[in-house]
């Protein structure tokens, strides 16, 4: 993930460096294919990478919320700060799944571990549901 914009508020603008750094990716991953390709070994580049590729897209902040909605570009919907991790994903009080409303529970990225870890909220959410329906909280 690359911020859209710095701590100092300064905008990083990708319209202009898009393709450069999408460049610099494909580049970079030719030069590690070489590494672990035996055939490539001992070059230094895996040879004829870039003719092979058929299309890409350079998913930055600015591309993920304007394509996306996603807030900022963050694909984890919230920053990756202390005042926004663990128990206070998404914020202080709804941290567990749980709601003040009875049968409604939270999921998704916005909620603990966040959406970098497939599925993982999902999971916890339905263990607390199903602990709630266990005790007939519901």
């Amino acid at each position: 993930h690359a911020p859209g914009e710095l701590i100092s508020g300064q905008t990083i603008i990708v319209k202009t460096r898009g393709t450069t750094v999408s460049d610099a990716v494909v580049v970079e991953t030719a030069a590690i294919a070489a590494t672990l390709s035996r055939a490539a070994r001992k070059e230094k580049t895996s040879p004829g990478t870039r003719g092979k590729i058929v299309g890409r897209l350079f998913q930055h902040p600015l591309w993920l919320e304007r394509e996306l909605g996603l807030f900022r570009g963050n694909v984890m919907h919230l920053e990756m700060s202390i005042d926004q991790l663990f128990m206070l994903r998404p914020f202080l009080g709804m941290g567990r799944y749980r709601t003040h409303l009875k049968g409604l529970y939270l999921t998704g990225a916005s909620t603990h571990p966040g959406g970098g870890i497939m599925g993982a909220s999902g999971r916890n959410a339905a263990r607390v549901l199903l602990k709630d329906l266990d005790r007939r909280r519901l």
